[in-house]
């Protein structure tokens, strides 16, 4: 048996042995390292989808010639959901691409940054993650954002997106500002 103990525990149906034992382990093992895997990855899409939500976000409703002509009642729906194919489908998730036509067809574009703002607050919730923004008069060196970033972490337990924003009106020193799901703007 190569030095392995096999040890019999008597019950009332069958004698299970502790080979058996280690078995199901082993299985349970197996199990909590798929679920771990399915997890990792469930992380990495929503990360990945937030991601690219934002970056549809500047591209529709930063640029305000983009953005009054898929909020424009003048334009037809359907010409709106022509230029959204012609110049997204493809280049996004198809995922991404059916939510906007959707949002387009139900004339529910305006709400595209409510929505966004929503997502994040979920994901947030899912990562366990915070958003920070460290005001200054002048940009913080890599090494104090660091520093911040872990003492935040460390404190609240949470990993941290962390943002320097420059504030001339700031004499010195600098302004830590945790998210609490309150708009900033």
């Amino acid at each position: 048996m190569g030095g392995k103990i096999i040890y019999t525990i008597e019950s009332q149906d069958s004698p299970v042995t502790q080979q058996v034992i280690d078995e199901q382990i082993s299985q349970i093992d197996e199990q909590d390292s798929k679920d771990l895997e399915q997890y990792k990855q469930a992380e990495q899409a929503l990360e990945e989808t937030e991601t690219e939500l934002s970056q549809l976000l500047d591209v529709l409703w930063k640029d305000d010639l983009i953005k009054e002509y898929f909020l424009s009642p003048i334009v037809k729906i359907e010409d709106r959901l022509k230029l959204l194919e012609k110049s997204l489908k493809g280049s996004c998730s198809g995922l991404l691409y059916s939510f906007l036509g959707v949002l387009i067809s139900k004339d529910r574009f305006e709400a595209l940054p409510e929505i966004y703002s929503s997502f994040v607050r979920g994901v947030d919730h899912v990562l366990n993650r915070r958003h920070v923004r460290v005001l200054s008069r002048s940009t913080l060196d890599t090494k104090t954002m660091e520093r911040i970033q872990k003492s935040i972490e460390a404190k609240t337990k949470a990993s941290c997106v962390i943002e320097n924003i420059i504030k001339q009106d700031l004499i010195g020193g600098f302004i830590v500002e945790l998210a609490d799901y309150r708009d900033w703007e």
